[in-house]
């Protein structure tokens, strides 16, 4: 049981500890590098069958051109030999010029083309590479998402906020969760201006005691601006920042 608190314990001060734009840069770096690569790979392996597609497509797009042409003849030819047929009818008085007719006018269907026994199939080498890709493609997919997750508890622990909600919501929600974490931190947590933590209310830090609100030194009145609105005197934000980089 202590070694199971243990390395938890480590395993919580990692992601205490990581430094999360940097290690998000270098995922997303990778990933486009590894992915490049495994497309070319498999591109290059599955060229045959690429070629045969291309092929294909063009000698179906030839023959149905040819096609479309023949059914274009054969219909002018047909309504040729009916306009005939009716002059003649009309020219010895007959009736009914549309006497029976051996199928003039017949629409010729069009074929369909498929694939199926035209394309071989790809080398052992090109499935491979494609379940290779598919697995790094999965593998990126787990390692952002968990270090979403990652980053929202050590976020959380950080403001103060619950370090169990927050990382059981980037686990569902991901980039969503954190849209909301910024958001609720930003509109129901103060921060600190000296040490930088997080808590949801009070005018002074329970962390290290300096004041969470711009007060006037002389009358005591909260202003952000330089200089107090109710008696003129100067702020002390100077004060406010250096104290801060000691504090760093």
């Amino acid at each position: 049981m202590d070694k199971l608190n243990e390395k938890i314990n480590k395993k919580i001060e990692k992601i205490m500890t990581l430094d999360y734009p940097a290690v998000f840069k270098k995922l997303i770096i990778s990933g486009i590098i590894v992915g490049l690569i495994c497309a070319v790979v498999t591109g290059i392996s599955l060229s045959p069958q690429i070629t045969e597609v291309i092929n294909y497509k063009k000698e179906a797009e030839t023959a149905e051109k040819a096609q479309d042409t023949t059914t274009t003849q054969t219909t002018t030819q047909n309504t040729t030999t009916v306009n005939a047929q009716d002059d003649e009818a009309n020219e010895y008085g007959e009736k009914g010029g549309d006497g029976e007719r051996d199928g003039h006018g017949k629409e010729h269907g069009k074929d369909h083309f498929g694939f199926e026994g035209v394309i071989s199939q790809p080398s052992m080498f090109s499935k491979i590479m494609m379940g290779v890709t598919g697995l790094l493609a999965m593998a990126f997919f787990a390692a952002y998402w968990l270090l979403v997750v990652a980053f929202l508890y050590k976020s959380a622990a950080v403001s103060n906020m619950s370090t169990i909600l927050w990382p059981l919501l980037g686990l569902f929600m991901n980039l969503g969760a954190v849209v909301l974490f910024f958001l609720v931190r930003k509109f129901f947590f103060k921060q600190c201006k000296v040490c930088g933590k997080y808590q949801r209310s009070g005018k002074y830090c329970v962390y290290c005691g300096a004041s969470m609100v711009n007060a006037c030194p002389k009358c005591g009145t909260e202003c952000e601006t330089e200089y107090c609105p109710n008696c003129g005197t100067k702020m002390n934000h100077e004060k406010e920042e250096e104290a801060k980089e000691t504090e760093e």
